[in-house]
């Protein structure tokens, strides 16, 4: 995806597949109605603190796919019901 200067201001990523996504100048990320679900592995010049809003919303990347985080761990995470 490219997002370059993108407003994503109550948008609904649930779900998202942001692989590599350029997050150059995203705007209203804060805002966000839903986040959950969405992968953001490797996505690339990300506004501060974007990674970290986004994984405690929710969204998942390579090392939180790694880490058991339950008892239902292994189970695919893949689809989840949103």
């Amino acid at each position: 995806a490219y997002l370059k200067g993108a407003d994503i201001t109550g948008a609904r990523l649930s779900a998202a597949t942001l692989d590599g996504a350029d997050l150059t100048d995203l705007i209203g990320w804060r805002e966000l109605r839903s986040i959950s679900h969405a992968s953001i592995e490797g996505v690339r010049h990300t506004p501060s603190g974007f990674q970290a809003f986004a994984l405690e919303q929710g969204a998942v990347n390579a090392a939180t796919l790694a880490e058991p985080e339950d008892e239902l761990a292994g189970y695919s995470k893949q689809f989840r019901a949103i």
